[in-house]
């Protein structure tokens, strides 16, 4: 599993990363599917203030931060319309984004949970083989 360094400070926050046509590497924090580029950014600005917390992204409170799976530790930040899926890496205060999508509805899309765990499940596996590999900023294509 590819994982590009996002924002580091107390915590990590990581994300999930694709090779690109273009050489370079996209994450899910690339804008979602009907995203605009102001509520990535509002979001971008969150998670920079999280990282600075001592408990991380649950500094940001239940209205924003909330677990929406418990059997699978499953969490999710809200910013607007953006929805962000994201687990407790191993190791000492690392988060794993996996999924960035758009509010669709009152509850919490099971689809997107789901792929989230894949994610996960994918991660806990690749990290017991040493099968993760870290990429810095440069091998990033921030949306192109």
């Amino acid at each position: 599993m590819l994982l590009m360094e996002l924002h580091k400070a107390k915590w990590s926050i990581c994300a999930v990363a694709e090779k690109q046509d273009t050489g370079g590497h996209s994450t899910c924090m690339d804008l979602a599917p009907g995203g605009r580029k102001a509520d990535r950014d509002n979001l971008g600005a969150t998670l920079d203030f999280a990282v600075t917390q001592k408990q991380g992204l649950k500094a940001l409170g239940s209205h924003m931060c909330h677990c929406v799976s418990d059997k699978d530790e499953i969490w999710q930040v809200t910013k607007g319309r953006l929805r962000l899926l994201w687990f407790y890496g191993e190791g000492e205060k690392i988060v794993i984004c996996c999924n960035l999508h758009l509010k669709k509805g009152q509850k919490v899309n099971p689809d997107e949970v789901a792929k989230a765990v894949k994610f996960r499940d994918q991660y806990f596996s690749d990290m017991d083989a040493g099968n993760i590999i870290f990429l810095d900023d440069e091998e990033h294509d921030h949306g192109k």
